[in-house]
């Protein structure tokens, strides 16, 4: 059999239709019914295993459950994006548009012989509704929080009545209908429990019924699953010749360690069909078949379903009000909009093979577009413009767009960074588990695999995150996740030096475990510096003594909220009574414990507020901490007299944030002027003396690139240069950023 590579979409490998013979347009398949030959396995692929058969339970992307039964009462034309019947052989629409009813084509069966009724679709949407469930589509049958409701007219007629009209009525109405001889009695036995315990992967498979194209024969994790024809499926649906449907006896899916292991074994004859999805892909298939190392057929857009990469800003992002302001505002995404070259990204990326997107609408779905809305298209000038109306006029000393209280956009991926978290879960390169990247000559490294453990050689990955894009460009990354936290404890605490801090650290350490998921170290000047900019922010303990250093703790427990406030008041006790701190407060609702963070995540923008200033990223062991602070503070006064000292950071990695505010009276501006080198070079020679790096989680930039060479080895510096010169050769990434020109 030749193979098939397919550009964009899906396999129609059969369908889907009614009883009364739902008839498979010949303009949907690529060969005619009279060139069509029966029989054989198509062999394809996936990058994960399965993690269940049960159709209530499954959160995959290409679940078995929608591969073996993945429509309902109607679907779309996928030439035209109508909605047209399916198992529905018609319906009606209510005048006041609240209702449809749908009558069921009669004839159907499922794959066990017993017919296709009303009731699979009541008992499928009962059990999809039911939160205790916890099924993925839960909220596919609610509108504004309202549910929409079905009832039952008789054995082949269904009614679904919604609470409001909505223009996604049929796709709602497209859900696939599941056996309701087979859930319905465990349901009303057992109830949610019961269904979670129905389908697993160690079921017979026998046993899992299915009202479409194939049905299980057999699955080996981490080896492969095998669909066979379903004939109950092709009794009802038929191509233009009559000639029932699917034409393969089987289907088999590969399971394979990522997209690069597909492409092998697709190289190798192993599997028959592959979606490339970058250029370099393309090469080699391309390649291959030149060779006659390939029987293959490259079918540009062989599917009219479509595919789409997008980005989604987070409007709820609350722990950040900068961010969630800007992500709300329409100009703001609007010149994001004007930022993204389309076209160019199709060319270099997906080899010119495929259409800019404006909005979420496939362009297939010609009835669903507006020709007279506008698209923001690319356009730098534009965006310029439009985050002008929004403040940022002005670039920072490292080259970054900031508004006028200094606040910079941005995204860390490729610069390693931290976080006020990062106790618990890790830098970045630690939630990175894969990437796709962009090289300088257009290849695509794409390695988005999941895998925890991986010695294959060099790590790719760990050297292109904090690479700054000077060797890549990201655009894609697969990241690691962890289980939210039961209960979160925040802590207010003082003390009088930052020795006893780090003591505190450890005893939090040893005490709270893993469970240390922030610990924050704010200098006295600092918070007055928030007190002053954001009085609406109430500091805590800020009536008693004034404490040169101010603790802020969080522990997050898969406990009990009780059980771990008990466990960090007993940790905070033992501090206290050794006088390691000097007073405490523990946040006793959740908007006392966001409003203590929010004092923290307002240092720097105060700072900004007081005048311009000199920032220090850094990063020193945390046994040294306390003597570098000491070192460096009293250098700099002798230095400086009168100069101010704005010292925060993460204490718990040893990441501080140590900057220098000019003297009172002094002029700002004539203050970075004439002592910015001065302070850089005492600052960075401290950090080097006891053993730290100049640069812990922002990365390098244009800034510190001249400073580099003063505080990185030769050789280093050399084998990073000898990086960049291999991968990108011209100097086009980035160029001026991390490494200075030889």
């Amino acid at each position: 059999m030749r193979k098939a590579v397919l550009l964009v979409g899906i396999l129609a490998l059969a369908g889907v239709a009614s009883a009364q013979t739902f008839v498979w347009p010949q303009k949907w398949t690529v060969a005619k019914p009279s060139e069509a030959k029966r029989g054989g396995t198509l062999r394809g692929y996936t990058i994960s295993d399965y993690r269940t058969f049960n159709p209530f339970l499954t959160a995959e992307a290409n679940s078995i459950p929608d591969l073996i039964n993945p429509y309902g009462l109607v679907r779309r034309d996928p030439t035209t994006g109508d909605w047209i019947p399916y198992m529905a052989e018609s319906w009606t629409i209510s005048p006041n548009k609240l209702e449809i009813t749908f009558k069921i084509r009669k004839g159907m069966k499922w794959s066990d012989g017993r017919p296709i009724t009303a009731d699979d679709w009541i008992m499928t949407w009962r059990i999809h509704t039911d939160k205790a469930v916890g099924s993925n589509s839960y909220d596919s049958f609610f509108i504004d929080g309202k549910p929409i409701v079905l009832r039952k007219l008789d054995d082949y007629t269904i009614r679904f009545i919604y609470p409001k009209t909505d223009a996604e009525a049929f796709a709602i109405a497209s859900f696939a209908p599941w056996p309701a001889h087979v859930f319905g009695p465990v349901y009303q036995k057992e109830g949610a429990e019961g269904i979670k315990k129905m389908w697993t992967l160690n079921e017979d498979p026998a046993k899992i019924v299915s009202a479409g194209p194939w049905v299980v024969e057999s699955y080996r994790p981490g080896e492969r699953v095998v669909l066979k024809r379903n004939p109950s499926f092709g009794e009802w649906n038929k191509d233009e010749a009559g000639n029932p449907l699917p034409y393969l006896d089987r289907y088999e899916i590969r399971i394979v360690k990522d997209v690069n292991a597909a492409l092998a074994e697709f190289l190798a004859g192993n599997i028959d069909i592959f979606n490339p999805s970058t250029v370099d892909q393309i090469s080699q298939i391309r390649q291959a078949v030149q060779q006659g190392r390939l029987d293959a057929t490259i079918k540009v857009n062989a599917s009219p379903v479509a595919s789409s990469q997008f980005m989604v800003f987070n409007w709820n992002k609350a722990s950040d009000p900068f961010k969630q302001s800007l992500f709300r505002s329409d100009k703001f995404r609007r010149a994001m909009s004007h930022l993204v070259n389309r076209q160019a990204v199709i060319d270099i990326v997906y080899g010119g093979l495929g259409i800019p997107m404006y909005s979420s609408v496939y362009p297939v779905l010609t009835q669903w577009i507006n020709p007279k809305v506008p698209k923001y298209e690319y356009d730098p000038k534009q965006a310029a413009k439009l985050l002008a109306e929004l403040g940022f006029t002005k670039k920072d000393r490292e080259g970054y767009l900031v508004d006028s209280k200094g606040r910079r956009i941005e995204f860390n991926l490729a610069t390693n960074a931290g976080g006020v978290q990062v106790l618990r879960y890790g830098m970045m390169r630690e939630l990175v588990l894969g990437l796709e990247v962009v090289l300088a000559d257009g290849r695509v490294l794409s390695s988005l695999d999941a895998l925890r453990k991986d010695n294959t050689g060099y790590d790719l990955r760990h050297l292109l995150i904090g690479s700054e894009g000077t060797l890549g460009i990201i655009t894609a990354a697969t990241m690691k996740l962890s289980p939210q936290p039961l209960s979160r404890c925040v802590a207010w605490l003082h003390t009088d030096s930052l020795a006893n801090a780090v003591g505190l650290l450890r005893h939090a350490r040893q005490h709270l475990s893993d469970g240390l998921t922030g610990f924050e170290v704010m200098g006295l000047f600092a918070r007055e510096l928030v007190a002053k900019h954001y009085p609406q922010f109430q500091i805590p303990l800020q009536n008693g003594p004034s404490a040169p250093y101010a603790v802020l703790l969080e522990y997050a427990s898969s406990q009990d909220e009780e059980t771990a406030q008990t466990l960090l008041e007993d940790t905070i006790a033992a501090k206290l009574d050794d006088g390691t701190l000097t007073d405490a407060v523990l946040a006793t609702q959740l908007s006392q414990a966001n409003a203590m963070w929010q004092i923290r995540e307002h240092i720097s923008m105060a700072q900004s507020q007081e005048g311009l200033n000199i920032k220090h990223d850094i990063s020193v062991p945390i046994s040294q901490i306390a003597d570098f602070v000491d070192h460096t503070d009293a250098a700099l006064a002798a230095a400086i007299p009168g100069v101010r000292l704005v010292n925060f950071g993460h204490l718990g990695d040893g990441n501080l944030h140590y900057n220098v505010q000019a003297p009172v009276g002094t002029d700002p501006a004539e203050f970075l002027r004439t002592s910015e080198d001065t302070i850089n070079r005492l600052v960075f020679d401290a950090v080097v003396a006891f053993g730290g790096s100049i640069s812990a989680e922002h990365g390098i930039g244009s800034l510190k690139a001249h400073t580099l060479p003063h505080y990185k080895s030769a050789v280093a510096l050399r084998m990073m240069r000898q990086i960049k010169g291999a991968l990108d050769p011209k100097n086009i990434l980035n160029p001026g950023r991390v490494l200075t020109t030889q």
